[in-house]
């Protein structure tokens, strides 16, 4: 279902019959707000996919789980390509020290980056809205970059591409880049 009132919805759907919600775009980061607890992952990100209500007091508790999803899926298709090429697998993040490019810095972004730099990648962010792309780029040490720049932008060998933008999606209508 689509929400045009996070408000409106929250009031309508206060009851126990509704123990959880998955959150899409464009409403990872704004649901926030209406989580009577954050874990600590989310509050890391500002970034909520999944809330869950807890049944012992009804209080409506935040998480993320794009982050590990996203990243372990990442590590997985690299470990496996690692192994195609030479048969040896390492004990670190195969993103330890690799350049990670990002595109869109919304609740998904947000959780890839966080998700990248804590397995020790370098990290450039690329958003529509620079002032958005800065302030996550800030957020985890990495660099910024003018979404104009994107479609010359040459990154090294083995860099990652990971785009976190509705583009592509049906309807075309929801969210922004």
């Amino acid at each position: 279902m689509f929400v045009d009132d996070l408000q409106k919805f929250f009031s309508v759907y206060p009851s126990p019959d509704f123990p959880g919600f998955s959150v899409g775009i464009p409403y990872k980061e704004a649901v926030i707000e209406f989580c009577g607890e954050v874990n600590q992952l989310a509050q890391s990100i500002d970034a909520a996919n999944t809330i869950i209500r807890r049944p012992s007091d009804g209080k409506l508790i935040g998480y993320n789980t794009d982050c590990e999803a996203a990243i372990t899926a990442i590590e997985d298709a690299l470990v496996r390509a690692h192994r195609c090429t030479n048969g040896k697998t390492s004990l670190n993040s195969p993103l330890k020290d690799k350049l990670f490019v990002l595109v869109g810095a919304g609740g998904a972004g947000r959780a890839l980056a966080f998700g990248a730099k804590s397995r020790g990648a370098h990290v450039v962010v690329f958003d529509i809205d620079f002032d958005r792309a800065k302030s996550l780029a800030c957020a985890v040490s990495g660099e910024v970059r003018n979404f104009e720049e994107l479609a010359k932008f040459q990154p090294e060998k083995g860099a990652i591409l990971a785009n976190a933008t509705p583009l592509g999606m049906q309807p075309s209508k929801l969210g922004r880049l």
